[in-house]
């Protein structure tokens, strides 16, 4: 039934929309399509006064659809707001799990250790680095001084002729 009476309203919403379109206005709209100012010689010459009151008729059946089907929607179906929770439900809660007895957590002062010597370690492999550096660049400076040592240096020598 209520597919049926929208059906029906559909096209009443069709036909209401072609009379208005039909009419003269103030301005003729649209009505120069369907012979305008000739309206009066293809209908006759109270044409105007019969769509006016078509148009009137129409959408007071247009309006009284639209009653009827909106009470329909709402016996049917009630109101949307019956159907949404008042509240909202709550996720369960889970509870944590204890540690098993295997699982041991460091103490402060083991990690304290840890860090400790981790920095030993780190500090030593620096010295040793920085240590070992310097006894290179010390190599090659005392390299230096024995190539410099073993050229000879000329410092008085006879002129040289051309001839």
């Amino acid at each position: 039934m209520y597919n049926f009476l929208t059906m029906i309203f559909l096209v009443i919403a069709v036909v209401l929309s072609a009379i208005i379109l039909m009419q003269a206005g103030k301005g003729h709209g649209l009505a120069g399509i369907f012979g305008g100012d000739n309206m009066q010689s293809m209908l006759g010459p109270k044409a105007a006064d019969v769509l006016e009151k078509v148009t009137w008729g129409i959408t007071a059946v247009f309006f009284l659809f639209t009653l009827v089907l909106s009470l329909m929607v709402s016996q049917d179906k009630g109101s949307v707001l019956d159907k949404v929770p008042l509240s909202t439900p709550k996720p369960p809660v889970q509870k944590a799990k204890p540690l098993s007895t295997g699982t041991v957590t460091p103490s402060t002062d083991s990690v304290k250790k840890d860090i400790q010597t981790t920095a030993d370690k780190v500090t030593k492999n620096s010295a040793s680095t920085a240590e070992k550096a310097v006894k290179d660049i010390n190599k090659s400076v005392g390299n230096a001084e024995k190539t410099v040592k073993a050229v000879p240096v000329k410092t008085d020598s006879p002129p040289v002729s051309g001839e």
